[in-house]
C-alpha cells in the first residue's frame, strides 16, 4: 500500500521562508556554484519519500540553520517548537570549542559524537542529508575528480563518512529503505574517493 503523501503545510511553507531567507547569500561548494536552498530542498525530498513526519520534514529543511547562520536554538524552538529544535541540535556540527575555532577532523568527531545521542528523528535527517551530498558530488564531479581534489581535501573523508553511515544503519535497521538508499549511495561515493585521490 502507497503512503500517503506529506500535505503542504503552513509549518513547512513557514520553514522554506525561514531556510531560503537565512541561506540567501550561501552557495553549495562546487563547480557550479548553486544557491544552498537546492540543497535543503532535496533534503526534504527525499525525507519526504520516506516519512510523513511533519516535524522531521521541517528539520530537513532548517537542518543547517544553527551551525551556518546566525539562527539561534531559541530561535528555532520559538518558530517551530522543540522537537524540532531537539532533532536539528542532533544533526548540528560544532564549529567552536574553547572561544576557538575547530580543525575539520574534530568537528567530525564532535558530529559522530552528537549523533550517537541523537533522537532517531536526527538521524533520518543525517541520512537524507548525506544522500544527497554523496549524490551532489557523483553527479558535479564524476568526470572532473581532479577538481574534487582541490575543493575537498582529503582529511580521512572515506573513514568519517563510513562511521557515520554505520551509525545510521544501526540506528534505523539494515531494512529501513532509506538505510538502504544511504548504504548504496555511499558505496559508490567510497569507490569515488578512492579513484579522486589517487
Amino acid at each position: 500500500m502507497r503512503r500517503k503523501p506529506m500535505t503542504h503545510t503552513n509549518r513547512i511553507e513557514k520553514a522554506i521562508k525561514v531556510a531560503a531567507s537565512l541561506h540567501k547569500d550561501q552557495t553549495r561548494k562546487g563547480p557550479e556554484k548553486f544557491p544552498y536552498i537546492t540543497h535543503l530542498v532535496s533534503v526534504f525530498a527525499i525525507l519526504a519519500q520516506y516519512t510523513d513526519d511533519e516535524d522531521v520534514l521541517i528539520a530537513g529543511l532548517l537542518h543547517d540553520t544553527l551551525e551556518d547562520t546566525d539562527y539561534r536554538p531559541e530561535e528555532l524552538e520559538r518558530d517551530f517548537g522543540p522537537r524540532v529544535r531537539e532533532i536539528v541540535e542532533g544533526v548540528t556540527e560544532p564549529k567552536m570549542k574553547d572561544g576557538e575555532e575547530l580543525p575539520w577532523i574534530e568537528r567530525k568527531k564532535e558530529y559522530i559524537r552528537g549523533l550517537q545521542r541523537a533522537p532517531k528523528e536526527s538521524l533520518l535527517v543525517s541520512a537524507a542529508d548525506k544522500i544527497h551530498n554523496f549524490s551532489s558530488v557523483l553527479d558535479e564531479y564524476g568526470e572532473r575528480k581532479e577538481i574534487f581534489g582541490n575543493d575537498f581535501k582529503q582529511e580521512h573523508r572515506a573513514e568519517y563518512y563510513g562511521r557515520v553511515v554505520e551509525i545510521i544503519i544501526n540506528s534505523l535497521g539494515e531494512n529501513h529503505p532509506l538505510a538502504q538508499r544511504l548504504r548504496e549511495t555511499f558505496e559508490r561515493y567510497h569507490i569515488f574517493l578512492q579513484t579522486a585521490y589517487n
